[in-house]
Order: structure tokens, then sequence, then C-alpha cells
């Protein structure tokens, strides 16, 4: 409706869209509707990953990949050894990949879990977009894919009690067989286990109750496995 700066401030005004979040309604329908939605988001992802990026502000751009995915890997590795974990696998990994050479570049959404898809008779549509980025577009997978790990992740407070993790055992793989393209991405499925323990791990180490944060960091080390 209206966009701009007020005070130093970007803003945007967007219509309401109707309907609920997918989550809300994911435990009402069956697997044939979960499906079908499922097709609409991976066909929205698609549009969304091919649009023009030109609007970005530079700043929510990312040219170097590969540095950038290091630099993270990097930070979490200096909190490791702080807690005395060992990251040699980490670092090893680093000295000896090539997954991060050669990237797709696009429109990245950057945040596709079910709470940001809103369901209204069969029809999706996406809202919230202030994480877009321009980056190579399977890091899109980040997000969603961790949401089929752990379903009730992203999920509001009221959501939470509706979430069974065996209604999404079936979304990864459905999404894979309508997004071909970005599953034809070399080393696809490696990539994406390196963005889910960057950003885990970084989840792990600024944990208040140290207890929890120290023990899953080690886990998410000793399961690191590209």
């Amino acid at each position: 409706i209206a966009s701009g700066v007020i005070n130093e401030y970007f803003y945007l005004i967007i219509s309401k869209v109707s309907g609920n979040g997918l989550y809300s309604i994911w435990h009402t329908l069956n697997n044939i509707e979960r499906k079908k939605c499922i097709d609409q988001i991976a066909e929205i992802l698609k549009r969304f990953n091919n649009q023009n990026s030109d609007f970005l502000n530079e700043d929510y751009k990312i040219h170097k990949w590969k540095e950038d995915v290091f630099a993270k890997l990097n930070e979490n590795i200096c909190g490791l050894n702080k807690l005395n974990i060992n990251a040699d696998k980490i670092i090893m990994f680093m000295k000896n990949t090539n997954i991060f050479d050669k990237s797709q570049y696009g429109l990245v959404y950057n945040d596709a879990h079910f709470d940001n898809f809103i369901y209204d008779n069969g029809k999706l549509s996406l809202i919230d977009f202030d994480r877009v980025i321009y980056a190579p577009i399977d890091y899109e997978m980040l997000i969603f894919k961790t949401m089929c790990d752990n379903p009730s992740k992203f999920a509001s407070e009221e959501d939470e009690d509706l979430i069974n993790d065996k209604d999404f055992e079936f979304v990864y793989e459905w999404f894979k067989s309508k997004y071909n393209e970005i599953f034809e991405i070399p080393f696809i499925e490696q990539r994406i286990k390196v963005y889910q323990f960057n950003y885990l791990c970084k989840q792990a180490l600024n944990r208040k109750d140290r207890n929890i944060g120290d023990a899953w960091a080690k886990e998410l080390v000793d399961q690191f496995n590209v």
C-alpha cells in the first residue's frame, strides 16, 4: 500500500490477508491437502528465488558466500573453544571442502516456516519479509529443513500443543519432488547441513541455561558429518 522512510526508519504498509497460520490448521488437514500446501510453498519460493533483487540495500546482499559461511563457522569454533569442546573436525572440514566454491544466487526469503504461510480455503499466502536477502538460493532450505527436523521449533506458543511430528514426516520429500531445481545444486544436502550447524550451534552457544547449551553444542559437534 505504501513504503518509505520516516525519521530514518524504513516502513512498509501491506494489506492483511485472510486465513490462519499454516501451523494452526496443519493437524486438521489430510495428506492430500497437506501435499497441495507443500506444492504451493515450493512454487511460491521458486518464484521468490527468481525475483529481481535490485531493490535490496547492499547490506542485504551477500556476494562472497564461502567467506560468509566460513566466518560464521569460525565464530562458532571460537565459542566452542571457550567451552573446551573439541572442534577439530569443523576445522578439518573447512580446510578440505569445496562444496561452497560455486553457488547459484538469487532472492532468498530466508524464513520459510509454517508460521509465515497463511492458509485460506486451500490457498496459501506468504507474509513477513524482514529477513529477505540476496544469497545462494539453497540457503532457503535452512529454515524449512530445520522445521521439518523439529516441527515445533518455529511454532507460536498457542500452536505448540497442536504439533505432531508424524504430521510432518513427508513434508521435506514432498518439497524436494516439487522444487527439483534447488536440489540439483551440487552438494545441496551437505551445504544444508553446514547451514544448520552454524544456525543451531550459535543458538546453543547463546543459551542462558549453560548446562543445556553446552550439552547441545557438544551434540552438534559430535553429529557434524558433512
